[in-house]
């Protein structure tokens, strides 16, 4: 009896593990409904993968010009050294020509924890710029500032402070679009029917608004583009307002 219970235990043990074996060999070979179903015809799997691979392409092309959308509308404004920008009330895009009185900027002066404000002056519609290479003239964006007055981050434009307070001279944009040239620093050229010496370049690029951007100080500024002769005592009017307030004020 013993011997016989032995052996139908043996035997039940050997079934298990055949059993075990089989089933593994089944999952191994077994192949999935769905992936059957999918290489059924593989004409349509083609035209599906083909859809869904053009799908998701022009998704990314739309994330690409999304950041290069924000990117190029707030590179000039990631380099403006100051907390607050004011600017007319009426202005509704960046590159919008707008000014308002410089009188203002006193009045912000005026304000309680207010350490400075700075005007920009700008101009993306009048200004002329001629390719140095080919002579032909394009439409640029200029931008000027006072030099004892610094409103830039940019670190070329700071390098050249005392070389912008000379008349007549300006930094230019070497990543603006080709067709606008470049310009090394001593290149005569033009801006505004005007001659212009290129003292030096700058890393900015092009945005949705202007192919490049120059910038010159203040004085130039207003001789090469002011709408009018300024009487005497008269100020200019300013595009922006660089406001920054004072540190106790800023962190609290």
């Amino acid at each position: 009896m013993d011997g016989q219970a032995e052996r139908k235990e043996w035997i039940g043990r050997v079934m298990v593990g055949v059993r075990a074996v089989l089933s593994l060999t089944g999952r191994r070979t077994a192949v999935p409904l769905a992936w059957r179903n999918m290489l059924a015809d593989k004409r349509r799997l083609l035209r599906s993968t083909s859809g869904i691979a053009f799908a998701v392409l022009l998704m990314l092309l739309q994330l690409g010009f999304r950041g290069a959308f924000s990117d190029s509308a707030v590179g000039v404004i990631r380099n403006i050294d100051g907390d607050i920008l004011l600017t007319s009330s009426s202005k509704f895009k960046f590159a919008g020509k707008d000014p308002f009185s410089r009188r203002q900027l006193y009045a912000a002066r005026a304000v309680e924890g207010v350490e400075s404000a700075r005007p920009i002056y700008a101009d993306w519609t009048i200004s002329s710029w001629k390719n140095p290479q080919t002579r032909k003239l394009y439409t640029a964006g200029v931008l000027a500032f006072d030099p004892d007055q610094p409103v830039f981050l940019f670190p070329e434009v700071r390098e050249h402070l005392e070389a912008l307070r000379q008349p007549d001279t300006a930094l230019s944009d070497r990543r603006g679009r080709r067709f606008l040239g470049f310009a090394r620093a001593g290149t005569l050229t033009e801006l505004s029917r005007r001659e212009i010496r290129i003292i030096g370049n700058f890393a900015l690029g092009p945005d949705f608004s202007s192919d490049g951007i120059v910038i010159t100080s203040d004085r130039t500024f207003l001789k090469f583009l002011a709408p009018h002769r300024l009487a005497a005592g008269e100020l200019a009017d300013v595009e922006f307002g660089v406001i920054k307030v004072r540190p106790a004020i800023r962190w609290s």
